[in-house]
């Protein structure tokens, strides 16, 4: 499932990931590739509700990946229905489960 994603959206073949957050006191990473963004929360235990990042991008997104969906061994924490709408300059707030990636696309 997850590499049929990236050969569909043709990461391995785009431009190099460009940085958007590196949060080394919640040990959250995320990037844009592709007009994908990644975030990946490594904490063991934080899950955090109201986790703000500017996409650099202003409109509405959709979680199209979620390591928390049960396919992958996921607690099914996140709400893949839930449509992301951009606040002020780009900044998107989403909910991060702990042990999670996530997959966002924009609309």
């Amino acid at each position: 499932k997850m590499l049929g994603f990236l050969k569909d959206n043709q990461i391995l073949s785009s431009l190099p990931p460009q940085q958007l957050n590196m949060d080394e006191a919640n040990k959250v990473i995320i990037f844009e590739r592709n007009n994908l963004i990644f975030v990946f929360n490594f904490h063991w235990q934080n899950s955090i509700s109201d986790y703000k990042f500017n996409s650099q991008q202003n409109g509405k997104f959709r979680i199209v990946l979620s390591t928390d969906d049960p396919d992958f061994g996921g607690f099914d924490r996140v709400d893949a229905n839930i449509e992301y709408q951009t606040l002020d300059h780009g900044f998107l707030s989403i909910y991060l489960p702990s042990r999670t990636a996530l997959i966002l696309k924009k609309k």
